[in-house]
Parts: C-alpha cells; sequence; structure tokens
C-alpha cells in the first residue's frame, strides 16, 4: 500500500528564453500551476498544509519564491512554504519531499513541483575586468558534465526522434491533458492577452539544440496526499508515489541508470523489467539512450512523447513535469509502473518511481 499519492497535477507550457513568457515572473508561473493543481483536486488553499517549488536561478525572483507564488494562488499565509534548490533535481526532490511530509504524518496535504524562469535569471561575469568595457568571461564546463561518447551524427538524430515524438504526441492529443493554459501579454503590452498551451519550442520557428537542451521558462505543480484522504475525494487518484534512489558520484557513465536500480533496491519489489516506461532526463543528446542502454530498456519505453531536447529544460521545473507527464501516460495505457530520472548540472541524479 502507498504511502503518498498525487491527486492532481498541471503545468504551463514550456517557453523558450525570451520567448512568450519572459514578461512573466517565475512567481506567476508557479502560483498559475499551484491554484490549478489545487483546484484540480477538489480542494481550496486553507486545504494545503504546506507547499514545497524547486527553483534553480533564484537570484532577483524575491526571497523565497515558493513562498510568493504560493501566496499569489491564494495559499494562505499561515501555510508554509519553501524553495528547493537542487539544480535540475529540483522539481523531483520536491515531489519525493512531499511524500517523505505525507507519509510520515507531518503534513495531510502538499503542493509540490518546481518552477523556473532563464528569462529572468540574470547572467553573470565570474571575474569581469573593473572600471573598463566588459570582458568576455572564460566558459567552463559545470560539474559532472562531459562529452557524450555517441557520435555527433547519433547525438543529431536522437535530437530529432524527441523533436517528432513530441509533435506526435501533440498531433494525438496526449499532451493536452498536463497543460493549464496561461494568458499573456502581447509584445509591446499592446492588446488582449495571448493564451499560450503549447510548448513554444515546438512552434517550428525554433531551432533545434546542437546536443543539449536549451534553457526555458515554465512551471508545474501536482498535489500530494495519503491514499485514505485521496479515497475521502471520490475519483481515484493520478498516481502512487513509490521509492526514490540517488546517484551522487562515482557514475562515469549513466548515473541516472544508478540511481533508478537504487529507487529499485529501496523498493525490493520492481525491478526494471517491471517498468512500463521511463521518463529519463535529457541533459545531453545521449543522456537517455546511455540510460536505456545500461538499463537494457529498449528506446521505445523512454521519453515517449518527447523529452528536454524538444521542450526545452527549464531547471526547477522539468522533473516535475516529467512526474506529471509519466503519470498522464501511464493512466492512457491502462496502468503499471514506471520511473523518473534526472541528472542535475552537479552531477547528481536522483530517481523516483511511480505507479499508476
Amino acid at each position: 500500500m502507498p504511502d503518498a499519492v498525487v491527486v492532481s497535477g498541471c503545468r504551463t507550457a514550456v517557453g523558450t528564453t525570451g520567448g512568450f513568457f519572459a514578461d512573466a515572473s517565475v512567481c506567476r508561473l508557479g502560483a498559475v500551476v499551484i491554484r490549478e493543481a489545487v483546484r484540480r483536486a477538489g480542494l481550496d488553499g486553507g486545504d494545503v498544509d504546506a507547499v514545497v517549488m524547486g527553483m534553480a536561478a533564484q537570484a532577483g525572483a524575491g526571497p523565497n519564491p515558493a513562498r510568493l507564488a504560493a501566496a499569489r494562488a491564494g495559499i494562505p499565509l499561515g501555510v508554509p512554504a519553501t524553495t528547493l534548490n537542487t539544480l535540475g533535481l529540483s522539481g523531483l526532490q520536491a515531489i519525493s519531499l512531499a511524500a517523505v511530509l505525507v507519509s510520515t504524518g507531518q503534513c495531510g496535504v502538499v503542493v509540490a513541483g518546481g518552477m523556473e524562469s532563464s528569462s529572468a535569471a540574470p547572467q553573470l561575469l565570474p571575474r569581469p575586468r573593473r572600471g573598463g568595457p566588459i570582458a568576455v568571461a572564460a566558459v567552463t564546463e559545470p560539474w559532472g558534465l562531459s562529452p557524450s561518447p555517441l557520435p555527433r551524427g547519433e547525438r543529431k538524430k536522437l535530437g530529432e526522434e524527441s523533436r517528432r515524438r513530441a509533435l506526435a504526441a501533440y498531433a494525438a492529443g496526449r499532451l493536452g491533458e498536463e497543460i493549464v493554459s496561461m494568458p499573456v501579454a502581447p509584445a509591446g503590452g499592446r492588446g488582449a492577452g495571448v493564451i499560450r498551451d503549447r510548448d513554444e519550442a515546438l512552434s517550428g520557428r525554433v531551432a533545434l539544440p546542437r546536443g543539449w537542451p536549451s534553457p526555458a521558462d515554465g512551471a508545474a505543480a501536482v498535489v500530494v496526499m495519503s491514499p485514505a484522504r485521496a479515497r475521502s475525494l471520490g475519483p481515484p487518484p493520478l498516481a502512487s508515489i513509490g521509492a526514490y534512489g540517488t546517484s551522487a558520484g562515482g557514475a562515469r557513465s549513466a548515473p541516472e541508470a544508478v540511481a533508478v536500480r537504487d529507487a529499485l533496491r529501496r523498493d525490493s519489489v520492481l525491478d526494471v523489467p517491471d517498468l512500463v516506461l521511463l521518463e529519463i532526463h535529457e541533459e545531453s543528446a545521449g543522456a537517455a539512450a546511455e540510460a536505456a542502454r545500461a538499463l537494457r530498456v529498449p528506446l521505445e519505453r523512454v521519453n515517449v512523447n518527447g523529452g528536454a531536447l524538444a521542450f526545452g529544460h527549464p531547471i526547477g521545473m522539468s522533473g516535475a513535469r516529467m512526474v506529471l507527464t509519466l503519470a498522464y501516460e501511464l493512466r492512457r495505457r491502462g496502468g503499471g509502473a514506471g520511473a523518473v530520472a534526472v541528472r542535475a548540472e552537479d552531477g547528481q541524479c536522483e530517481g523516483l518511481l511511480i505507479s499508476v
């Protein structure tokens, strides 16, 4: 019997850096999904015991952005809110933390997810020249990232396949259910707001990234509670939250596979063949393929609706989006177990099991 379940969730469309969400604050993005996730659960703000939202680039977003987003969403000020920053793991770890809070009885209802605005993130120089023209900073490679061993041609094919799958998912109507429409002001701020309900990078006007996911804007949130509380609401929960696993170094390749296997070890019931689908973060063009190969899972079961190479990568949001996308897709397929795995920019990884 699971100790925590997801009863509802939603996400915004994903906007490109400087794109249609450029003038929307990250707290507004977060507020939209928090409010809608609570509404979809049949609750109101007063039913929530805690809010946990992941966010990576917090500079300039105000103190404790999760608190600001929660208040803007109508969550009472008496409800605590926490902003979690573990880079790309933030959105996924927020949901894992929510499950712990619920399963240990510390909270009855937790809203968890992630939000990010790369458009609003400040650009910093590590050692700027003082008193003269701006110097060009040296480009350094983040921790834990290394060139993919896959040939360039294969990486290009993987990026194109991610986009093809995402476009096919839209054409079949598989992504609409998870997205909440959001009106934004048109360029120049004049005229009626434009409804944004489709990921901007899939519009056809955005070039494919060259082997890495593009920074992006967006937010996602889910409502987590105990199975008993969920039964009292009536409709079946969206997904049950299972074990989580980690990898924090030592794995030179496919650390996502290490994190998934660690989660399966903690679960002690499921094994890799039991996983119907997997969402593996496309930290690079080859990351998901390498992890799938290490797990001996066919690529047909991985990122079936596309990944970060297609949608873009709002750092704090991506893990939460992947949980949501996986839960909806498992439900469409009649249920089963699945896994989400994310590698952060510092080399750490987390895997989370869910079942529908």
